[in-house]
C-alpha cells in the first residue's frame, strides 16, 4: 500500500536493509523509490531519509 510517505518494502529490499552495517530495522522504513541501483527509504516516524546503493544483481537468487 502506498501513501504520501512511501510504500512497504519488498522481500528483496528487506534483505538488502538487513545486510547493511548500520543494522537498520526493515519494519521501521518505507520505500520512496527504487531504480535498481539506489534504494531511497524514509523512516516511518522520524521522516529521516536514507539512500542505499546496490547492484541490481544482488539478491536475485534469494
Amino acid at each position: 500500500m502506498k501513501d504520501e510517505r512511501g510504500r512497504r518494502l519488498t522481500r528483496k529490499q528487506k534483505i538488502l536493509l538487513a545486510k547493511q552495517p548500520r543494522k537498520l530495522n526493515p519494519a521501521n522504513w518505507l520505500c520512496i523509490s527504487d531504480d535498481g541501483h539506489l534504494l531511497e527509504i524514509r523512516h516511518r516516524t522520524s521522516g529521516r531519509v536514507a539512500y542505499i546503493p546496490y547492484s541490481s544483481k544482488e539478491g536475485q537468487n534469494v
